[in-house]
């Protein structure tokens, strides 16, 4: 029977510290050590299985995904800042909310809200090259692609019922709560500090002040009488099969919290990582114009289009290899079990370590080189299932996953053609693995507006 190794307490409990800080480059190592799964003591206190190995992975989260929950980090820990939404839900309430839900993000509801992404895009772009124009200094990407992607979300969501106070003070309440939650989850010996500073009061009062401002959206929507074609009226139309009612407040601010979270932070990693590695690999930036110059040549794609942009599709997942968003997920063991001859007994906290798996060499050739080719039509017939896995996979495959790719596809498109950027050549770039994988110091670069596209028309300017 095959055995996987356990790192002894002596060994990981100096790495706790290493771990917070830069958990991706531990566990890493440790696979470099150890092999493709083996046993940690997480925080020095859960011991977990982290596994890199698709036949385990798909085992967990898709062949036997009824023995498996979210372990009540993910959960309960989550849900007392984000709500019991889709992220944070479990067992027949998370199936529940998801049919429920489903629907919202069917090609019909996608075509509708492709016109409200390049609305904001349109508008952001315009800014960016107002931006350009008056200054030469090196500027941050990743701030801009957070503000792309969290205007787009917030649209997408309440289309013209939130203003831009609600907008940054949404955006500063959530970036604040996040970045205290990621702390409690992987320091959770250091619980009585955060309940008596006062850290975790305060977090909570800030999670509270979320749900105020979401429930004031709902009502100024209620009051205005008005439908529109957008999530919100997605989800206040929705009822439920069983008894033809609709969610009630509660659940839909919960709901509402998760897709902002889920949705919006994911995309601006992505977009950064892929703007950076563009910015070091001229040649694929170039052949990207060379299909969006083949496919729309004077103006921005539509939702037809995005299919014929093969080429951008296939360097938008190269990025989420080597920079996957979400780059760690768990389960727990309900009950005793077994892959492959390696017992799984119940209670394991089984951790597929999703950024690992993407650099394996067993499945990726050079798994550190950035090369779009590999997800050419045709390449990934002899690729394991769940050895690419950027929006999860199994019954929990991220919901929104189709929505986020057009999102990026429709940012991309818009930013390669109107801005020509090259990296700071005196920064150095590394990856801050927080709830998700983002720059550690932001993306330096230099962008000037590429005038040989400004004949090319926004989607507000052909109406």
């Amino acid at each position: 029977m095959p055995t996987i190794p356990t790192i002894p307490r002596y060994v990981s409990l100096p790495a706790v510290l290493k771990m917070a800080h830069d958990p991706v480059h531990a566990l890493s190592k440790f696979i470099d050590q150890y092999g493709p799964s083996y046993y940690v003591y997480v925080g020095g206190v859960v011991k977990t299985l982290i596994t890199t190995d698709p036949v385990l992975i798909q085992h967990v989260m898709q062949r036997n995904h009824r023995n498996y929950e979210k372990s009540a980090m993910q959960t309960d820990v989550l849900a007392q800042y984000l709500g019991r939404g889709l992220l944070t839900n479990t067992g027949s309430d998370w199936l529940r909310q998801r049919r429920l839900i489903q629907p919202g993000f069917h090609r019909e509801r996608l075509v509708a809200l492709t016109e409200i992404m390049q609305g904001v895009i349109d508008q952001e772009m315009s800014a960016i090259v107002a931006e350009l124009k008056a200054s030469d200094q090196a500027v941050d990407v990743y701030p801009k692609m957070l503000n792309f992607a969290f205007r787009i979300v917030a649209k997408a969501i309440y289309s013209e019922d939130i203003d831009e106070m609600e907008l940054r003070n949404f955006g500063d309440l959530i970036t604040k709560i996040q970045e205290y939650v990621i702390k409690e989850i992987r320091l959770p010996f250091l619980y009585w500090y955060f309940q008596l500073s006062g850290k975790r009061a305060l977090h909570l009062q800030l999670a509270q002040d979320t749900i105020d401002l979401q429930r004031q959206l709902i009502q100024k929507r209620r009051d205005s009488g008005q439908r529109r074609d957008d999530l919100l009226q997605m989800l206040l139309d929705s009822r439920y099969e069983d008894t033809g009612e609709p969610m009630d407040e509660n659940q839909l601010i919960d709901e509402i919290a998760i897709l902002f979270v889920a949705g919006y932070e994911t995309s601006a990693n992505a977009l950064s990582w892929t703007l950076y590695l563009l910015a070091q690999h001229d040649e694929v930036r170039q052949k990207v114009l060379a299909e969006l110059q083949a496919v729309v040549p004077d103006r921005p794609p539509g939702f037809d289009d995005l299919r014929q942009l093969s080429y951008l599709t296939q360097v938008i997942n190269e990025s989420m290899r080597l920079y996957p968003p979400a780059w760690i997920t768990d389960r727990v063991a309900l009950a005793d079990d077994e892959v492959a001859g390696v017992p799984i007994p119940k209670g394991t906290v089984v951790a597929p370590f999703i950024y690992g798996v993407h650099h394996r060499e067993t499945f990726w050739e050079e798994p550190e080189q950035f090369r779009p080719e590999r997800f050419a039509p045709g390449t990934q017939k002899d690729l394991p299932a769940f050895a690419f896995m950027p929006f999860g996979g199994g019954p929990r495959l991220c919901i929104g996953n189709s929505f986020a790719m057009m999102e990026m596809q429709l940012v991309l498109a818009a930013f390669v053609r109107q801005v020509d950027f090259r990296l700071d050549p005196d920064q150095v770039v590394s990856a801050r693995p927080l709830i998700t994988l983002r720059p550690r110091h932001g993306i330096l670069m230099y962008l000037h507006e590429n005038k040989a596209i400004t004949g090319i028309k926004g989607a507000n300017s052909e109406k």
